[in-house]
């Protein structure tokens, strides 16, 4: 999770599930000015656990990066209408993401850094369409 990020980057604890045709690529830069050049945007899916039980979260123009955890943008998340807090359980926070159609979705914190555990669905949790958010 990142406050600081204007779009999504996809790491390896998502899959992906469309490439746009033709290829839209996308530049990222971050700390130092590191960049990484025409990196393609795609449709990915990943498995997270709610209240309700798991979900597979449908991520829209994502940069798939393919390694480490993916990045998910705080404003767009926070623009199509879910709730997030971000503030530790310890802290009196949520430490944790309410969709806008009551799905609570819990943060890990490690190491001082914010995550949503999220993991590649199997082809059963990717058809599965009542437990599928848009």
């Amino acid at each position: 999770m990142d406050r600081d990020t204007n779009g999504g980057i996809a790491g390896n604890d998502v899959r992906i599930i469309e490439t746009n045709s033709p290829v839209r690529t996308v530049n990222v830069r971050g700390i130092d000015n590191h960049e990484l050049t025409s990196i393609p945007i795609v449709t990915c899916a990943g498995v997270v656990t709610t209240q309700k039980g798991p979900i597979t979260l449908i991520m829209n123009q994502y940069a798939s990066i393919g390694k480490g955890h993916s990045i998910h943008s705080f404003t767009q998340l926070e623009h199509h209408g879910n709730h997030i807090d971000d503030k530790a359980l310890p802290n009196d926070g949520l430490q944790g993401l309410v969709t806008a159609n009551g799905y609570v979705i819990p943060f890990a914190v490690r190491d001082g850094l914010v995550y949503m555990d999220i993991h590649p669905p199997m082809d059963d949790e990717l058809h599965e369409g009542p437990n599928q958010l848009p």
